[in-house]
């Protein structure tokens, strides 16, 4: 009898809290906003302290590379892996519209929702495909995003001496692709076009290292590749959290957090991350903004809308 007494109890005030969240939703999401920005700003203000002469010494050719070489590959390769998704569903997708939608998509996650999934769901929808099916395969990309982040990373940190942590990472990631490739199957040809995008998406994680050790680089950090690679699974994991822009705070913390694993100071993989971030808004915000305009309204419908969340 206790027991259903405390059951209901514990029912009631979770029904309450959920009610109470419901209707404080745009003050709880601006006080994490704020909340990010505080512990970003901590983050750099405490990572400077300790490495002062990262602005300094600041060196300009390494961020030229990242904004002309692996930031604009990882767009191309998100397009055609925009389009193979459009053919899982059985669509046809012009280059030109999934390159509108991956730079738009890639700009919306500077929005404090997943702005990216939601963006490609949008252009899915007006392509014809169902909501559902849209949703679902966003969700198996991500996992495959995951795996074979999380994959590359594990085999890197075994190899920087982690063995445990790097074979845990790596089984993790195995078994997520696995189970993404095996959900596929129920789209025509899905396990053959899943192995499709999980290679282009292993290429963007790659894409994603070179840019972080560009970036080291830049700081005047001696890190190796293997140790950036080691750090790109922490850039999949920041960005789940999605009440904030693309993790922000968030991804640079656990890069942090994750930095003495691979034999880097922590302040040094949360400078690298920031940097990486502020490159990528630099270039995708402004080109996303300009194919807006010019698209006189057409573009607008790929945009999240205020408290938008995805639906499966």
């Amino acid at each position: 009898m206790l027991q259903k007494v405390l059951s209901y109890h514990r029912s009631e005030s979770a029904d309450r809290l959920h009610a109470w969240a419901r209707r404080n939703d745009k003050t709880l999401r601006r006080a994490l906003l704020w909340l990010a920005l505080a512990v970003l700003l901590a983050g750099l203000f405490f990572s400077l302290q300790e490495q002062r002469h990262a602005l300094t010494t600041l060196d300009w050719r390494p961020i030229a590379l990242v904004l002309l070489l692996p930031i604009p590959l990882v767009l191309l390769l998100s397009v055609l892996e925009y389009i193979a998704m459009g053919r899982l569903l059985g669509k046809r997708l012009a280059f030109g519209h999934a390159l509108e939608v991956t730079i738009v998509g890639a700009a919306a996650n500077m929005l404090p929702l997943p702005g990216s999934v939601l963006v490609r769901m949008a252009g899915l929808k007006l392509a014809g495909a169902g909501l559902g099916d849209g949703a679902l395969l966003s969700l198996l990309v991500f996992l495959v995003w995951l795996g074979s982040a999380a994959s590359y990373s594990g085999a890197w940190v075994a190899v920087l001496g982690s063995a445990w942590t790097g074979a845990a990472l790596g089984i993790a990631g195995l078994a997520t692709l696995l189970v993404a490739v095996s959900w596929a199957r129920r789209f025509r040809n899905g396990d053959g076009l899943m192995t499709v995008i999980a290679v282009m998406r292993l290429g963007v994680v790659v894409l994603e290292a070179l840019r972080i050790y560009l970036c080291f680089r830049a700081l005047g950090f001696d890190a190796s590749f293997a140790q950036s690679s080691g750090l790109t699974v922490t850039t999949v994991l920041g960005s789940i959290v999605s009440v904030v822009p693309a993790g922000l705070g968030i991804r640079e913390i656990v890069a942090a957090a994750f930095s003495p694993v691979l034999g880097l100071a922590m302040s040094a993989g949360f400078l690298a991350t920031v940097l990486n971030r502020l490159l990528a808004m630099f270039l995708v915000v402004p080109l996303a903004a300009l194919l807006v305009v010019r698209s006189h309204g057409r573009l607008r419908a790929l945009l999240p809308q205020r408290g938008q969340q995805p639906q499966g």
